[in-house]
């Protein structure tokens, strides 16, 4: 089943794959191990089925002591626009730690902060991501854009 899955995968049918190792596991051919799963959610993640591919690093994270399903979960949460659920994922992520890429979380939850006018949190996690080598590029743009937001909401008060 998993070659199956694996050979649609890699002739860019990620739907197909990720719904062939779907059905096998729930049939109980293959086990529902975390790489299985994170297979499954990295091919919905690949077919644009967001909410599929949460359902399925859900399943993994619960596996697993590292936080990076749930940064996973931060980022696609963050592409559907679902700003709270990127923030909430993106601190279970920071809590459950060992993550392999944690200045990308950090500029994910600014721009979910940022997208909620949470200003001051926004400029927080993009100075942590500042300080990120890798990110830290991106992450001086986004503080830069954060601030003058803030500046801005600050000053549109003020007027009132």
């Amino acid at each position: 089943w998993r070659q199956l899955a694996q050979a649609y995968y890699f002739n860019e049918l990620p739907y197909k794959a990720a719904e062939t190792m779907q059905e096998a596991m729930s049939k109980g051919k293959v086990d529902a191990s975390v790489d299985n799963l994170k297979f499954v959610a990295q091919a919905y993640t690949q077919a644009k089925e967001n909410e599929k591919a949460i359902s399925a690093y859900k399943k993994a994270s619960e596996k697993v002591e590292h936080g990076n399903f749930a940064a996973q979960i931060a980022q696609l949460y963050l592409t559907l626009d679902n700003n709270e659920a990127a923030v909430e994922y993106a601190e279970q992520a920071f809590n459950r730690g060992d993550l392999d890429n944690e200045g990308n979380l950090y500029l994910a939850e600014g721009m979910a902060l940022l997208n909620l006018k949470r200003y001051d949190q926004a400029i927080e996690s993009f100075k942590q991501a500042a300080e990120i080598e890798g990110v830290e590029r991106s992450a001086k743009q986004w503080l830069k854009y954060a601030k003058s937001q803030h500046e801005q909401q600050q000053q549109m008060a003020n007027l009132q």
